[in-house]
């Protein structure tokens, strides 16, 4: 007999509850000698009936199996392999779990449980189980209470089915001890999904109690968002001295110690920089503290140099292609401000060109710093480099002072102005664009039809001053008149998707009268005309539509053909049953003597 079993049965048979559970797994796994599983599981009893935990557990698994004592194929292959000479270790795991599988398709419930219990440890993924099966029976596990279960389930329904995946963050950040397992990771999940509506309904205030609860220890990502929603007013009353606190704590840590967690939402080296850019802006204009230019140049500083670094680093791949565009539009904000208070969660290009940007304009206007133009340039030509509008659209106006010579400038400012499209452009490189095609019309025929589509587009940016200019450059110069220059890879915006799908009559008039007044769109004559035909098909909307059509030929009188459609749509209106409208015509037949052309 083997001198260690001889020594942990004698242990056992004085009552020690280790040595009683240590003896059972011997006996169930041939360890020192044969496997007797009635042996085994008379030990796990007195081993159990002292408290032993793990006893316990193996009791709770197997309780209701039938004869498991007599389950021989297990012992059959356990004395061949001895035989042989061969190492048992995988053939009784092997055995093990497949006896454990048969129960839990059969439906039993301890079996399932143990068996959620095993795939949470990360093995016995090569018995064909489904993934539907694992989840069922680690649910079991999570159901219990136990954490790293509620957290698998979390992570691997995120992307499938949130609602679930929020169910089970949920149960995981409510446990008493959640903060101490995972450092508020969790609590801050379930911050950020409330924040987001994902899985949930949007709803601020829990989110923002969340993240404090995640924030109070120490969670670098917790405190990011809170400082995010305190400045933006989210679930609380705008504080920007809460905002000011929560960025610091974030952006105080060492981006070189904190790990990257297994959680998208959750990446800290990420939240520590936003914190720093934040950090800057609210220094840089004045918000929760006293204006500050050499403390937001620090924290800009601070910023630059964990970019920086962070681009030199192999494993580091930032998006090339960007998403969201950033930017002030008016040109005094934009200098000070130099960009949005960031909140998204995924790092983008844009964070980065944020932060060269503004060092940049400090450089630039010696604010904080002594003026230098040449450092100024390559911060801008870094940012410009992300596609930073803003930055390129500098590279363009101060391309002497910056030392950037005509043919990059001239590029810097198209690029501004979105030529590739990637992007929504800057609306004053947009209207200068516009302008300078107009200018040279007279050089190549596209030209105006190019400063129509330009013109377009600052209109249609949010540049309030931009947008009245164009407006101003459009009307006067009558850009409804010539064919839009079509770019290969311009998507159309919104609205005007919009006017393409409208289907009603009414909606038709009602657009036909927003484009002759310039009443939220551009003004353009000819697209009215093609809504008001449409709406004039209904018997409702015929007079008035007649009399829309005969006014706008009447103004586009350029030839003969559009005075003879002007007075044939008079006509119709006065010939109408409506009242009003006939008058009307008359009225504009006589005043303007359509008889005479």
């Amino acid at each position: 007999m083997n001198l260690t079993f001889e020594k942990i049965l004698a242990e056992a048979e004085k009552g020690d509850k280790d040595s009683q559970y240590e003896l059972a797994y011997m006996y169930q796994f041939g360890r020192g000698t044969s496997i007797e599983l009635k042996e085994a599981f008379k030990w796990y009893n007195k081993a159990a009936n002292q408290g032993h935990k793990s006893a316990l557990n193996i009791l709770k698994t197997f309780r209701g199996v039938e004869a498991i004592e007599s389950y021989e194929p297990l012992n059959e292959k356990f004395d061949n392999a001895r035989a042989a000479e061969e190492n048992t270790d995988e053939i009784i795991y092997d055995e093990e779990i497949k006896l454990l599988l048969a129960y839990a398709y059969k439906g039993n419930y301890n079996a399932q449980y143990d068996m959620g219990i095993k795939i949470l440890s990360g093995i016995y993924d090569n018995y064909g189980m489904s993934q539907s099966d694992k989840n069922k029976w680690i649910s079991l596990v999570a159901e219990n209470g136990d954490f790293d279960a509620q957290i698998r389930l979390s992570k691997f329904f995120i992307n499938k089915n949130v609602k679930r995946s929020f169910k089970w963050t949920l149960m995981a950040a409510k446990q008493e001890d959640a903060d101490r397992i995972d450092n508020g990771i969790s609590q801050h999940w379930v911050g950020w999904m409330y924040a987001n509506g994902q899985g949930t309904a949007k709803n601020y205030k829990e989110a923002l109690k969340w993240y404090k609860k995640s924030a109070n220890k120490d969670n670098v990502c917790a405190q990011f968002e809170l400082g995010w929603m305190q400045a933006n007013g989210l679930g609380t009353a705008t504080n920007y001295k809460e905002a000011l606190k929560w960025y610091k704590k974030a952006a105080e840590k060492d981006y070189r110690e904190v790990r990257r967690h297994d959680v998208k939402e959750c990446i800290d080296r990420e939240s520590i920089l936003k914190a720093k850019l934040n950090l800057g802006l609210m220094y840089d204009i004045g918000k929760g503290v006293l204006k500050d230019f050499k403390e937001a140049v620090k924290w800009y500083k601070k910023a630059a140099k964990q970019s920086v670094a962070w681009e030199e680093e192999e494993n580091i791949k930032w998006y090339e292609t960007p998403t969201k565009f950033i930017s002030n539009e008016d040109e005094e904000s934009s200098r000070q401000i130099g960009g949005n208070l960031l909140g998204d969660y995924e790092i983008k290009v844009e964070t980065l060109a944020s932060i060269y940007h503004n060092l940049a304009m400090k450089y630039f206007y010696g604010e904080g710093v002594l003026k230098d133009n040449k450092k100024a340039s390559s911060w801008l030509l870094k940012a410009a480099e992300k596609y930073d509008s803003r930055s390129q659209y500098m590279l363009f106006t101060h391309a002497k002072d910056l030392k950037i010579n005509s043919k990059n400038a001239i590029d810097w400012l198209y690029q501004s102005a979105g030529k590739d499209f990637l992007k929504k452009g800057y609306a004053k490189s947009q209207y200068i664009v516009g302008s300078m095609y107009f200018e040279n019309r007279e050089t190549d025929s596209k030209n105006i039809s190019k400063s129509r589509f330009w013109i377009a587009r600052a209109y249609e940016n949010s540049d309030k001053v931009v947008r009245e200019k164009a407006e101003d450059f459009w009307n006067k110069n009558k850009l409804w008149q010539y064919i839009e220059h079509e770019y290969k890879d311009f998507i159309k915006p919104n609205d005007q998707k919009l006017l393409n799908e409208t289907e009603t009559p009414k909606d038709y008039f009602k657009l036909g009268k927003s484009l002759i007044n310039g009443d939220g769109v551009l003004k353009d004559p000819i697209k009215a005309i093609e809504y008001f035909t449409k709406a004039s098909k209904n018997s409702h909307l015929k007079a008035e539509t007649a009399f829309e059509l005969g006014v706008i030929y009447f103004e586009l009188s350029s030839n003969k053909k559009n005075i003879a459609k002007s007075k044939k749509w008079i006509e119709k209106a006065f010939e109408s049953s409506n009242i009003k409208i006939s008058k009307k015509a008359e009225d504009f037949w006589n005043k303007h003597e359509l008889w005479k052309l």
